[in-house]
C-alpha cells in the first residue's frame, strides 16, 4: 500500500517535471543555450548531495549485516537445545551440540573482528566469555548427559546473559 502510493507519486513527479520543462523551453528561449559556467554550480551541487547521501553508506550495511548476525546468535542460543539435555540422549544430540556450538563460535568470531570499528567490543567480549564457560561446561561433560540435564539452570543462565547482551549491542549499534 505504502509503495503503491510512493510510485504513484514519483510518476506524477515526473509528469509535472516533464510539462514544465517542456512549457519552459517554448516560453524561454534561451533555456538550452546555458553556458558550462552557468551550469557548474548546479554540477558542484549534485556532486555534494550525492557525496552526502553517500557518506558513511558502506559504514550503515556493516551495521546492518552485524545485527542480522547477532540476531542469528540469539535464535542460537534462545534455543531449548541450547540448554535443555534429557539423560537418555545419544550420539546423534553430541554431533549437534558440537556443529551448533562451531556455528556460535563462527558468529562471534565475524562480530570479534569488526567489534572495534562497530564500538561494540566490550559486548562482543562479555559474549565470547560467556560462550566459552558454556562450552567448557558442556564440553568437559559432552558424554555424561545426566550431569548436564541436571545443569539446566547454569546453562540456561548462560543462555539468557548472552541474550540480553545480544539485545544491548543490537541498541548500542544505532546509538
Amino acid at each position: 500500500m505504502k509503495n503503491k502510493f510512493y510510485n504513484i507519486c514519483f510518476i506524477i513527479g515526473i509528469i509535472l517535471s516533464i510539462f514544465l520543462l517542456i512549457v519552459n523551453i517554448y516560453a524561454n528561449e534561451d533555456f538550452l543555450k546555458a553556458s558550462f559556467v552557468q551550469c557548474l554550480p548546479l554540477l558542484f551541487t549534485l556532486v555534494i548531495v550525492f557525496g552526502a547521501a553517500q557518506y558513511k553508506n558502506d559504514f550503515r550495511k556493516h551495521k546492518d549485516h552485524a545485527e542480522r548476525i547477532i540476531f542469528k546468535l540469539q535464535e542460537l542460543v534462545i534455543s531449548e537445545k541450547f540448554y535443555k539435555f534429557d539423560s537418555d540422549q545419544n550420539e546423534t544430540r553430541e554431533k549437534e551440540i558440537n556443529t551448533n556450538n562451531r556455528k556460535i563460535q563462527n558468529y562471534i568470531t565475524i562480530l570479534q573482528e569488526y567489534a572495534k570499528q562497530l564500538n561494540i567490543d566490550e559486548g562482543v567480549e562479555y559474549i565470547s566469555n560467556e560462550f566459552k564457560n558454556y562450552k567448557t561446561l558442556v564440553g568437559d561433560h559432552i558424554k555424561d548427559f545426566d550431569y548436564l540435564a541436571k545443569s539446566e539452570k547454569e546453562l540456561q543462565k548462560y543462555s539468557e546473559n548472552i541474550d540480553t547482551k545480544c539485545e544491548f549491542i543490537i541498541l548500542q549499534l544505532y546509538k
